[in-house]
Parts: C-alpha cells; structure tokens; sequence
C-alpha cells in the first residue's frame, strides 16, 4: 500500500484538522496539564470523526520531519493520535528529538521498542543506516504501517513481537495498539480487543538484529507498560551499558520503572530541561515532573555517562 499523493481533499481535510485543532487548543489552554498533551481534547474524537464519517477512512498523510525533513512518516488521517503532528506549532516529544539528534552518531544502533507506526525509526532514518535500526511493534495492523514507514526511510527492520522477560511465548495483547491494558496468556471473552503475539526477549533482539562488536546502542522503550519484563529479559545487553530512553506514565504515582532502574540497576536518571540540557533526577522528582496521569513521560538512563559525552550528562545537580 502506497502513501496517496495530497490532492484537494486531503488538503481539505488536513485544514479542518488543523483548524479546530487550533480552536481546541485555544480553549483548554488555561487548564493545568494541558501542555504535556500531545493534542488537546476532544481533538482525538473529531479527528477520528471526520475521517471516518465525512472522508474515506483509508486516506493517508505523508509528514516529512527531521534534518532537512529527509523522514518520512505516514499516517491515517483519522488516526486520533498522529493527526497532532498537524497542529501548528505542536513538536512531538522533544526530549526524545534531542537524545536522539545528540546520540545517534555513525556506529550507533537504534532499537525501537514499541514502534508504533515507526516515528522515531523514521527520525533515525536521517542519521543511521537503516542497518543499524531495528523497530519492534506487535499489533498486526500497526505493524503493516510500520512497513510502509520502513520503506519510505530506506528499509529498516522491522520485528513483529511482543518484548517480554522470555522468547516464543503467545500471549494476548488485551486493548489497542495506543493503550496495551495488559499481557496475558489468553483473551477474557471471545469479543474483548487485542491481539496475539509471540514474545521475544531484547538480549535475543540483540543477538539477532545488532554487530557484536557494537559498543552504541541507544534503546526507546515505550511498550505500555511493560517495560519492566522488558528490562527482565535484557541482562546481556544491559552488560552493553546501552543509552535507554523510557517512558514512566503518569497514571504510575510509584514509578515502578525509574525504580526499577535506580535501585536494581543503579543507573543515573536524567530528565531534559529547554535550554538548559539533560539533569539528573531522583524519584520524588520524577514524581513531581509526572502531572498528568493522562500521558507518558520520557526520561533517559545508562550506566556510566562518559559512554555518551554527545549528551553532556553529569551527576552534579543545577543549582
């Protein structure tokens, strides 16, 4: 399936999102924690609505993005989610932008964990080989879309696979491809939504997908939840002292991941500051940077910051 060129239609629709997008935006601006959402709301269910009852719902959006907008991303335009990237002014993840504009050097493989659509694979595209990048993202239908981002940005691999804490285990997938309620061994009923996929651990990732000799790895870890059997089944390339970019939500008040990674790990967490670059945070920090229990939030991590100099990471704290 091929990306549709942008004839008037498409630029019809693209401007009544980016309209009321707008006019959204506008009227929740004044509310506490609309800032850390990706579009505002009620923009999700009109985006969704137009597209699917006032426009043919197979129309897609090709977004060109990145230095010298050399990525390509395509997307449904009556997808709730990645309609966003429509909205003037609106920059998806920063933080995420500027680690990997920093740390994605020649010699650096990227592994994508919870690839969505491919986003940031595509952001690596403009840096990387497409070699060096491996996108991971379980739901089939997603996947499919995955495939035709990974062919506009020179053919990264791609893997269809849930990450777990063990390999070649079907477990269900229970929700949608935005929001995995839960991994379990079977469906609750024959009509509950998800999807089944087979397991597979990042230290077999890596044996697959990454050069032995390679001492840069950079990980996205966004798998809705479970990041932490993620991180269970990664104890050979942990020993790599990967750069780990995760998302801790906000709906978690006990930060079960950063935990995870500060007290078992031992590992230095550091949150992204405009203008003022990468600081170290403990967890009641973390805690306090997590307003929203609605969105995710990125932080990153490793294990000794001399590996990244690119980032300038340091262990003494802003005053």
């Amino acid at each position: 399936m091929a990306p549709e060129a942008d004839p008037v239609s498409n630029r019809l629709q693209v401007g009544l999102l980016q309209t009321v997008g707008t006019a959204l935006r506008a009227v929740s601006a004044p509310f506490p924690g609309q800032k850390d959402r990706l579009h505002p709301p009620g923009f999700g269910r009109f985006s969704r609505w137009l597209g699917t009852a006032v426009f043919p719902p197979d129309r897609r959006r090709v977004f060109r993005f990145g230095p010298g907008r050399q990525a390509q991303f395509s997307f449904p335009l009556n997808d709730p989610y990645w309609t966003a990237l429509l909205l003037p002014g609106r920059e998806y993840e920063p933080e995420v932008r500027e680690t990997l504009s920093r740390a994605l050097i020649p010699g650096t493989v990227l592994i994508d964990c919870g690839a969505n659509l491919g986003y940031w694979s595509c952001f690596a595209a403009a840096f990387l080989s497409p070699g060096d990048i491996v996108a991971i993202e379980p739901f089939p239908a997603t996947f499919d879309q995955l495939l035709l981002n990974a062919r506009l940005n020179g053919g990264f691999q791609c893997v269809r696979a849930a990450l777990h804490k063990t390999d070649c285990q079907q477990v269900w997938l229970a929700g949608s491809p935005a929001a995995v309620v839960s991994v379990r061994d079977r469906a609750e009923t024959t009509d509950e939504p998800g999807a089944w996929a087979q397991t597979v651990t990042l230290d077999t990732i890596c044996e697959r997908y990454v050069r032995p000799d390679c001492r840069r790895i950079a990980l996205k870890l966004d798998v809705e939840g479970g990041e932490i059997a993620a991180l269970d089944g990664a104890a050979r390339l942990l020993e790599r002292c990967p750069l780990i970019i995760y998302e801790d939500h906000g709906s978690d008040t006990e930060c079960a991941v950063s935990r995870r990674i500060s007290s078992r790990l031992g590992w230095q967490i550091y949150s992204w500051v405009p203008r003022r670059g990468f600081r170290p945070v403990r967890i009641e920090e973390i805690r306090s940077i997590k307003r929203n229990p609605r969105v995710g939030y990125n932080f990153i991590t490793c294990a000794e910051s001399r590996s990244w100099p690119e980032l300038g990471l340091t262990d003494s704290r802003f005053r």
